[in-house]
């Protein structure tokens, strides 16, 4: 999902928005009263024949990055609501998510993946270079772990109350987890990620191009 922060008035169609456009992604606005429709329009388009076993729907439910000010007014608004008080990610926005989960129940499972960088987390401009995460952070590098929990969508509750209780749970579970890991290094039971090799990966890929030309023609 791309959060638009200029508003709906000011928006320009520029190369990286259209790039996004084409490429699947929702323009948000943060205010559910605006975003609530059009949301549900392009997610009910995913909900059809053609993307039979090739939709792969990546939410972030926090809508933006983490920054310390945020962190505190997370706090702030956790302390005000009575939600719990995260220390290491942003409270999740979870309209969204259940509007996903409805609209899509039937169609994809959910994975829930939590990454811990070790000393800081990447930037643009590391990602644009390939500064590979798994580096150690004494040789220089970010040095990460990831743990990947693989949810059944019947499980999640269906009511908006429910599912946003669920969610909420959920982060706290990963707060606590990225705790642990900032003090220990490593996540609990954390496998060890091995090189991808080059010509499987490459195929798979021109394999999904070609298909996603398929769909669209």
């Amino acid at each position: 999902m791309e959060v638009n922060s200029n508003g709906p008035e000011t928006r320009v169609l520029t190369p990286l928005r259209l790039l996004r456009g084409i490429l699947g992604f929702m323009s948000v606005e943060r205010k559910w009263e605006v975003d609530e429709s059009s949301m549900r329009q392009m997610l009910s388009s995913f909900n059809f024949p053609k993307y039979e076993d090739s939709l792969w729907l990546a939410v972030f439910p926090e809508g933006t990055d983490f920054t310390e000010q945020k962190c505190i007014r997370s706090q702030k608004f956790a302390s005000e609501k009575g939600l719990p008080i995260l220390h290491n990610i942003l409270l999740p926005k979870t309209k969204g998510f259940a509007a996903c989960l409805e609209e899509l129940r039937g169609s994809l499972d959910a994975v829930d993946i939590t990454i811990g960088y070790k000393n800081r987390c990447p930037t643009f401009f590391d990602n644009a270079c390939g500064v590979s995460p798994s580096v150690t952070p004494t040789d220089g590098g970010l040095g990460h772990g990831k743990r990947t929990r693989k949810a059944t969508v019947n499980v999640i509750p269906t009511s908006e109350e429910m599912v946003g209780s669920w969610l909420m749970e959920t982060f706290s579970k990963k707060d606590q987890m990225l705790s642990d890991f900032h003090l220990r290094g490593c996540f609990h039971n954390q496998g060890t990620e091995g090189d991808l090799p080059m010509i499987p990966c490459l195929v798979k890929v021109f394999g999904q191009i070609r298909k996603t030309h398929n769909i669209i023609a």
